[in-house]
């Protein structure tokens, strides 16, 4: 087990921000993981796990314990039956779409998506425009305490999927997704492959905006009631948050490097000649999200939710203690 110490945020998120951490594990299986919360345990340092490393934004203070990078560095899946399989946790969510594509399995709503495959279960992923998300193809996961080394299967049920949600996603609560179990739509791989491709290709024009960005940083949710914008009638489920973030020009707004991206309003933080986001600090992020957050209250009467997730000194932190200061 090999621990890297004084690393940095922008090596290992899609933000890529400079913010310190004071230790760094990368793993590859449950074994490897339980060793690192053992170590985190004896060290009485908190515990902090990612996959990718999208949508999350570290604050400029950083992570004072050990980061753990779960990430399987094959792509392989177990066939339970003709439409059932179980899935390494820490595996590629973009390396398994094309994998059970190539076999006739249909999880191509979700090709191009960054992460992990236990971090899309974890939280719920999902493609607003096709209005799927990844927990209805889920059956049971494999889970592991980190803290305490024990072992868990949780059923779809147990999971409580909600929109961009589950059971797992409270704040710092220890639990990996070693492996999950998915029933999938079967068909011709000529066909499967054909969806992945177009999914693919339009997921990648999305992802090429959203370089040094942490996703999407509201949950898209579509306008659920009529409302007037100046002498303009908006019907409801006819427009969608990023849509109305346009409607407003709050995509033209940039503070000290933060913004948001013209056409899929990602938050983007500009990297500097280093290929890396020095100078935004949270202040300026919080400006930025109050900002959006107040207009579109205040225009359209809609609360926007955030989506990323914000790490904080000692773990993840929610956006509401980031916007008061609170960590």
């Amino acid at each position: 087990m090999i621990i890297h110490e004084r690393m940095s945020f922008h090596k290992i998120t899609t933000f890529r921000r400079e913010a310190p951490i004071n230790q760094l594990l990368y793993v590859r299986n449950s074994r490897e993981l339980g060793k690192g919360g053992e170590y985190a345990y004896k060290k009485g340092l908190p515990v902090l796990l990612l996959g990718d490393g999208s949508n999350v934004l570290p604050t400029k203070i950083g992570f004072n314990g050990l980061v753990v990078i779960y990430k399987t560095p094959k792509c392989t899946f177990e066939p339970l039956s003709d439409n059932i399989v179980r899935i390494p946790g820490g595996q590629s969510l973009r390396a398994t779409t094309l994998s059970l594509a190539r076999c006739g399995m249909d999880l191509t709503t979700f090709s191009g998506i960054p992460g992990t495959i236990g971090a899309a279960v974890h939280n719920n992923s999902g493609r607003t425009a096709l209005g799927r998300n990844i927990g209805e193809c889920v059956k049971e996961v494999s889970t592991l305490d980190i803290r305490t080394g024990k072992t868990h299967s949780m059923t779809n049920e147990e999971l409580v999927f909600r929109n961009r949600s589950t059971v797992l996603k409270e704040p710092n609560n220890g639990t990996v997704i070693t492996s999950v179990t998915l029933e999938l739509p079967r068909m011709s791989s000529k066909k499967t492959m054909n969806f992945y491709k177009t999914v693919f290709r339009e997921r990648y024009k999305k992802n090429r905006e959203g370089v040094f960005t942490a996703g999407s940083a509201w949950i898209n949710d579509t306008l659920s009631r009529v409302c007037n914008f100046g002498e303009e009638t908006i019907e409801g489920g006819s427009i969608q948050t990023r849509d109305l973030i346009k409607k407003l020009g709050l995509d033209k707004i940039d503070i000290n490097g933060a913004h948001l991206t013209r056409k899929y309003c990602f938050l983007r933080l500009e990297p500097d000649s280093s290929g890396k986001n020095t100078r935004t600090s949270d202040d300026d992020i919080r400006a930025l999200m109050n900002l959006v957050g107040g207009r579109l209250k205040d225009e359209f009467g809609v609360d926007p939710v955030l989506e990323i997730e914000i790490i904080g000194p000692n773990g993840m932190i929610s956006s509401e203690d980031f916007l008061s200061k609170n960590y």
